[in-house]
């Protein structure tokens, strides 16, 4: 198994992954609005994702998928062989119809890329958008209502996960690999960053989340244990973490 990479800064200039065959690259999206001048592909979600899913196995060609309206992905995707699930892991795409599937005229979907997989309700997304106020963008999305952090007007589709990806990559980066792992004070690393997620977005913490455990992540977890009924020891076990899932 390979060790996966995440991409979380946006593709250096002239990555030919990101720009069009006709700007020196490999893609045959469209070019974004606005066009970035570094990679012209980009300010467009599928151009961004097409780019990153084939960069990720490295071919040139580009065989995965193709860039068309989000929302037609899914049907894409099982037309070429992949398999759509509602459970994520790091190299899926995630895709939400808009409005009516396969109707542009009411929007035409989503797509972002996962980069890493906190737990099986919250994921790193790397992303880009038509008209978006920046090219390219990463955020934390929670499965919450089942949309993955889009709003009502969208529909999640699934987690589009590539043949060749299957039983690729190891699970370093979800910290359930090992269900008897404890996350405590003075730990650091992504297992952290999960941690602080999930009390960040259930209000128990208000600082920035750094992937440290240190005595503001102690406070937010001990306050967390003491308002569930949890054992109050200020250490993420098994039964912390799948309260927090």
């Amino acid at each position: 198994m390979k060790k996966f990479e995440a991409r979380t800064t946006k593709p250096e200039k002239g990555n030919p992954y990101y720009n069009t065959k006709s700007n020196g690259g490999y893609s045959t999206a469209i070019v974004g609005s606005p066009t970035d001048p570094d990679c012209n592909a980009l300010h467009n979600c599928v151009g961004y994702a097409f780019g990153r899913v084939n960069e990720i196995l490295g071919d040139k060609t580009m065989p995965i998928l193709e860039p068309r309206n989000a929302e037609t992905w899914v049907e894409i995707a099982k037309k070429q062989g992949h398999k759509i699930y509602q459970s994520p892991k790091v190299g899926d795409v995630m895709c939400w119809a808009k409005g009516s599937a396969k109707n542009s005229a009411d929007g035409a979907g989503h797509v972002a890329m996962v980069e890493k997989v906190y737990s099986d309700q919250m994921v790193l997304t790397s992303e880009s958008g038509w008209k978006a106020s920046k090219p390219f963008w990463t955020q934390v999305r929670n499965k919450s209502n089942g949309n993955w952090g889009q709003n009502s007007t969208y529909t999640f589709l699934g987690f589009i996960r590539p043949k060749q990806f299957e039983g690729l990559f190891d699970d370093t980066t979800n910290p359930y690999v090992n269900s008897k792992k404890t996350i405590k004070e003075g730990d650091s690393g992504e297992s952290v960053k999960w941690l602080q997620f999930a009390l960040k977005e259930r209000g128990y913490m208000s600082s920035n989340v750094d992937g440290y455990f240190g005595v503001f992540t102690l406070g937010a977890l001990l306050a967390f244990q003491k308002k569930t009924g949890l054992e109050v020891d200020g250490i993420c076990g098994p039964k912390t973490m799948e309260a927090l899932k």
